[in-house]
C-alpha cells in the first residue's frame, strides 16, 4: 500500500490581504497540524499575492521540495481571484468550464437564497483534468488535480469556515485512500473545554501513532477530536476508530465529550443532527421563540434531514409586540427588566412551547450589534431560555463585543441548540 507520508506538502497561500498582514493565515496552522496527524511531511509555508506570476513562481519552488501543493485562497468570483487560472497556465492546461462545480455553485447560492450573479460563473472554471472537491460550506469549490508526472494541486477557498471542513471531508480521504484498504473517520464533539486544552492532554496518544491518526481542531461551532483508521475493511477500520475513541474517553477528556459522529455528512450537520437525533429517539419535539438569532435555530435544524418529524415551529419575535401578543410575554417583564433578560427569555421559551404544543420550547433574545449595547448589557449579550416538563430555565451568555454581527448570531445560535441537546438527553 502507498503511504501518504511519502507526499511532501508545501502550503501557499494566496492574498493581498493575507500578505499585508490584514488577515492572519490560520488556514496554514490548521493545515499543517491535519496533515502532520495523518503522516504527511510539511516542508514549507508560504504566502503570495493576488498576481498569476507570483503564484507560478511559488509553485516552481515548491515543486522543487515537495511533490503536493495545497494552495488557499484565491478561488472567489472578482478580478483577483485567479489561483485556478495560474495553475492552469503553470501546467500548460486550459480552464474550462465544470458541470459538476456548476452545480456546486449553484445550489450554494439556492441554499444561501441569494441570486447568482454572471461573476460566479467563474467558480466554476477548472483546470483541464482536474476534480471539483464539492463544497458544502460556501460558493467556492475546490480542486484537487493531478499532474501526468505525480504532482498534486489542492486549491481551496481562504475562509477558515469553508476550508476546514472542505479538507476534512474533501481532502483528507482523497489522501487516506492513497494508502489504499478503506478508511473511518469518528469525531467525539466536545464542550467545555479548549482545543488547546484537549490537544495538552492527549499529546501523548496523539503522537503515538498515525493509524488510526489523531487530531483536534474547532470548526462548524464546536471542538471536534477526530479519529482516523485505514484497514482491510471498512468495518476493521470502523473498529479500530472505536478502540481509539474509548481510549479518548479514559482520559480526562473524556467528561466533555457530549456526542459522536461518523462520515463527513454527519460531520457537515453537527450539532443540529445530535439534537434531532435525539428528540426522535426520545418521542419529544422542539419549538424555537427567537429574537436575535432571527430563525437560524429553527433554520438549522430543518437542515437535517427528518427533522419535520420533531421539529414543529417557531417564531421570529424581534419586536417587543409579538413577544407580547404572540408568545404572552408579559408587558411588567418588558418594562421593568427588558427585552434582553433571562426573565423574557423564561417567558418566550415558554410560549413558543405553549402555542406550539412542543415538548421543549427554546428561546433565544440579545444584542448581536454593532449598536445597542449598554455598560450594563454590551453588545454580544445574549439570554437563552429553555421550558419543557421539567420546568422553565434560562440563562445569560456574553459573547465577545468585538465579534461581528453574524458570528455572535450564529454562536448564539450553536449555544441554543446545545441547550435544547442537552434538556433533550435529560427527559
Amino acid at each position: 500500500m502507498e503511504n501518504p507520508a511519502a507526499h511532501s506538502f508545501v502550503l501557499v497561500g494566496v492574498g493581498d490581504e493575507v500578505l499585508s498582514g490584514g488577515v492572519v493565515n490560520t488556514d496554514a496552522a490548521f493545515l499543517a497540524s491535519e496533515l502532520t496527524a495523518l503522516g504527511c511531511t510539511v516542508t514549507r509555508h508560504t504566502v503570495v499575492s493576488d498576481d498569476g506570476a507570483e503564484v507560478a513562481r511559488a509553485l516552481a519552488d515548491a515543486y522543487r521540495d515537495a511533490d503536493a501543493v495545497i494552495l488557499t485562497g484565491g478561488l472567489g468570483p472578482t478580478y483577483d481571484d485567479l489561483t485556478k487560472a495560474a495553475v492552469a497556465a503553470y501546467f500548460g492546461v486550459p480552464l474550462e468550464m465544470s458541470e459538476e462545480a456548476l452545480d456546486n455553485v449553484r445550489t450554494a447560492f439556492a441554499r444561501l437564497g441569494k441570486p447568482m450573479t454572471e461573476n460566479n460563473l467563474a467558480q466554476a472554471m477548472m483546470p483541464r483534468g482536474a476534480e471539483t472537491l464539492q463544497n458544502d460550506w460556501g460558493t467556492a469549490p475546490g480542486v484537487w488535480y493531478e499532474h501526468p508526472d505525480g504532482r498534486l494541486a489542492v486549491l481551496l477557498p481562504g475562509p477558515p469556515a469553508e476550508l476546514r471542513p472542505l479538507f476534512r471531508c474533501r481532502v483528507r480521504p482523497r489522501l487516506l485512500a492513497r494508502r489504499g484498504g478503506h478508511t473511518r473517520t469518528l469525531d467525539l464533539h466536545l464542550r467545555g473545554i479548549g482545543e488547546r486544552a484537549a490537544e495538552q492532554i492527549l499529546r501523548p496518544l496523539m503522537q503515538e501513532t498515525h493509524n488510526p491518526a489523531v487530531a483536534t481542531y474547532v470548526g462548524n461551532g464546536d471542538v471536534r477530536l477526530s479519529v482516523t483508521a485505514n484497514a482491510a475493511s471498512p468495518e476493521e477500520a470502523e473498529t479500530m476508530c472505536r478502540r481509539t475513541a474509548d481510549r479518548v474517553r479514559a482520559t480526562e477528556v473524556g467528561q466533555y465529550v457530549y456526542y459522536e459522529t461518523i462520515g463527513p455528512e454527519e460531520f457537515s450537520l453537527m450539532p443540529q443532527l445530535a439534537v434531532i437525533r435525539t428528540l426522535a429517539e426520545r418521542g419529544l419535539t422542539a419549538a424555537a421563540a427567537e429574537s436575535c438569532t432571527a430563525g437560524l435555530v429553527a433554520a438549522s435544524l430543518a437542515d437535517v434531514p427528518g427533522s419535520s418529524a420533531v421539529l414543529l415551529g417557531g417564531v421570529v419575535s424581534y419586536a417587543n409586540e409579538v413577544k407580547k401578543n404572540v408568545l404572552g410575554v408579559r408587558e411588567e417583564t418588558l418594562r421593568t427588566v427588558g427585552a434582553v433578560s433571562v426573565e423574557t427569555a423564561r417567558e418566550m421559551a415558554d410560549g413558543v412551547r405553549r402555542i406550539t404544543g412542543a415538548s421543549i420550547g427554546v428561546s433565544t433574545t440579545g444584542i448581536a450589534g454593532p449598536g445597542g449595547g449598554t455598560a450594563e448589557k454590551p453588545v454580544g449579550t445574549v439570554c437563552f431560555g429553555i421550558s419543557s416538563a421539567r420546568g422553565t430555565r434560562a440563562v445569560r451568555r456574553q459573547f465577545n463585543p468585538a465579534l461581528d454581527r453574524e458570528e455572535i448570531r450564529r454562536r448564539a445560535a450553536l449555544e441554543a441548540l446545545l441547550l435544547l441537546l442537552e434538556e433533550a438527553r435529560s427527559l
